[in-house]
């Protein structure tokens, strides 16, 4: 009796959906009983649309990082009583790092007038 055949399906390459890595790792010291301590800040992260993609509180000392598709995304957070926020362009196939500090505010001139 002759073996009959059963081709194989067709298999290509698995399509994943595209993917960023978005990185938080600001820390900040704390004093305890003489002891410096690092803390990490929990954030917020939001689409560029507002919506809310999750709120984050690290444990430990490694950084936040999280896969992401690629967006424009707002890192919210609180720093000295103030709530700080930073927009972040993640790309696909790359790792995007929040910066760890905003740029300053200029300081207020002092308006001199001649006398």
């Amino acid at each position: 009796m002759p073996r009959r055949v059963i081709p194989l399906p067709c298999v290509g390459p698995a399509l994943y959906p595209p993917q960023g890595i978005l990185v938080y790792g600001e820390r900040y010291v704390l004093e305890d009983d003489g002891v410096l301590v690092f803390r990490r800040r929990p954030v917020e992260i939001y689409t560029d649309t507002g919506q809310l993609v999750g709120s984050y509180a690290p444990i430990g000392d490694a950084p936040l990082r999280l896969d992401v598709p690629p967006s424009t995304y707002t890192v919210a957070f609180q720093r000295q009583g103030a709530l700080q926020k930073v927009r972040v362009s993640v790309k696909d196939g790359q790792e995007t790092i929040v910066p760890e500090s905003l740029p300053a505010p200029p300081a207020p001139r002092a308006s001199v007038s001649p006398r």
